[in-house]
């Protein structure tokens, strides 16, 4: 499986690709379900071929569940690594803020007039 979810660049990019994929699986499984109603009906009919019918149906659920659960867990990992990527964005927004206070209150000017102090208190 791809890591796509280490990578931050175009995280939001990368989800909206994932859910178009997802749709196109959905829209997809109208198809299984007829393959394999087709399917159950030929074994019920004793096909000639019914062992093989059943093997083919097997490995075709088994590949679709697990198609499903590797799908569910990229979308998890990218919506995990998209929500940390906003979370890292605003702890910088934070940090850069609070650099900006510690140099607004490092500043030993405080002001001899009314007027010095309103644009100090202004700059801030």
């Amino acid at each position: 499986m791809e890591q796509d979810y280490l990578d931050f660049t175009n995280l939001q990019g990368k989800l909206q690709k994932h859910e178009i994929f997802e749709n196109e699986l959905q829209s997809n499984h109208d198809r299984l379900e007829y393959l394999s109603d087709i399917g159950g009906k030929m074994i019920e009919n004793d096909h000639y071929a019914c062992d093989n019918i059943k093997t083919i149906l097997k490995e075709i659920a088994d590949s679709w569940s697990s198609l499903l659960e590797t799908c569910q867990h990229k979308k998890q990992k990218l919506t995990e690594a998209y929500n940390e990527m906003l979370y890292n964005r605003g702890v910088t927004d934070l940090e850069n803020w609070l650099n900006e206070i510690e140099v607004d209150l490092g500043n030993e000017e405080y002001g001899s007039d009314l007027a010095t102090v309103r644009s100090l208190s202004k700059i801030s």
